[in-house]
């Protein structure tokens, strides 16, 4: 797991680039910056700062833009083809990713007196977690305690 956690920091450090890309991705389907400022409850001016650090870091122009109208460049059309199944595909990478941590797995010993009784049974079909596994071990003697 200390491998999965050191690549989800990576990943959030090209948080700015992907940002980025999201926002080139939702101006070219929605048309203005002002339409993915309001979405976004952001000022018009971050959206546009966003398109701008990817074009500079692309050294390519995206979008002919005028006083009237937005529209996507050649290349930018090119670009846009990509990253949304790019960025499409990180998501349900990371998203899978945070799924395998979130959910317990592995085998899990219980070992308690036999006065503590039988194994407890949930209702029938019930399963917490398909990759839980649980053992009790019921024993005549009383195990020690310790405060940790």
């Amino acid at each position: 797991m200390a491998s999965l956690a050191k690549l989800l920091r990576k990943i959030r450090k090209h948080d700015a680039m992907l940002d980025n890309l999201r926002a080139f991705i939702d101006v070219a389907r929605r048309g203005t910056f002002s339409a993915v400022a309001d979405a976004r409850n952001v000022a018009v001016s971050s959206i546009a700062r966003q398109v701008d650090v990817l074009e500079a870091e692309l050294a390519v122009r995206l979008f002919h833009r005028s006083s009237r109208r937005l529209l996507l460049t050649d290349a930018g059309e090119q670009f846009l083809l990509r990253e949304q199944a790019i960025v499409a595909e990180f998501d349900e990478a990371e998203a899978a990713l945070i799924d395998v941590q979130s959910e317990p797995r592995g085998p899990l010993s219980v070992a308690v007196p036999s006065s503590f009784g039988r194994p407890p049974r949930g209702p029938r079909g019930h399963n917490l977690s398909t990759a839980l596994s649980a053992a009790f071990t019921y024993s005549q003697c009383m195990g020690r305690f310790t405060r940790s």
